[in-house]
């Protein structure tokens, strides 16, 4: 269990000795993306070790986006795909992987008998209740990181507001992203 700890600390360690040459260097420009994209990067890292010392070391951030995107009651594989900005084979893929794993299930579409959802199954909400326990614990650890170093609002409000402002979410300036109907209307967390 020590040596575990030991792994986590020092995987974490190795991404902030990446970053501090990147800040550091005045050689090199250093965007808001770049370092959002590290902590995000972090973040994710801690999440996956996280969930393997709880018992899923068969949840690699890889898969993230199909739970991130799932509704409670299930998900068209279209839309899973559309929200996470997949194309429908490569999130077909991560399915099948989490579905031979035991994290989720294809059933019928009530609304539609031809299609199909992605649900849930039991150790899925569980792996889930547990993702968003540690997240939490997580984002309570950052916040207080970027606190200590000056920050003087709510980074989540403000990323809310800015992302609702700009409506990101629907489409990028670059590229429209493939949405669907349904998988806006019904964007919201899976719940445990």
């Amino acid at each position: 269990m020590q040596e575990a700890c030991v792994n986590k600390y020092a995987g974490s360690l190795r991404f902030v000795k990446e970053l501090a040459p990147m800040v550091s260097d005045p050689t090199r420009q250093v965007t808001l993306i770049s370092l959002f994209r590290r902590t995000a990067q972090l973040m994710v890292a801690e999440l996956v070790d996280r969930l393997v010392a709880a018992g899923y070391p068969d949840v690699p951030a890889a898969t993230h986006p199909v739970f991130e995107n799932l509704d409670r009651d299930g998900t068209r594989l279209t839309d899973l795909a559309a929200r996470a900005d997949m194309t429908h084979q490569s999130m077909g893929e991560l399915v099948e992987r989490l579905e031979h794993r035991g994290y989720v299930e294809r059933r019928p579409d009530p609304d539609d008998g031809r299609a199909r959802l992605v649900c849930l199954t039991a150790k899925g909400r569980q792996a889930v209740r547990v993702a968003l326990r540690e997240i939490g614990a997580i984002e309570a650890d950052w916040t207080q990181a970027w606190e200590a170093a000056g920050l003087r609002s709510d980074l989540r409000t403000a990323l809310e507001h800015a992302l609702a402002e700009t409506k990101t979410l629907q489409a990028s300036p670059a590229q429209p992203r493939r949405t669907t109907a349904r998988a806006t209307q019904n964007a919201r967390p899976p719940q445990a």
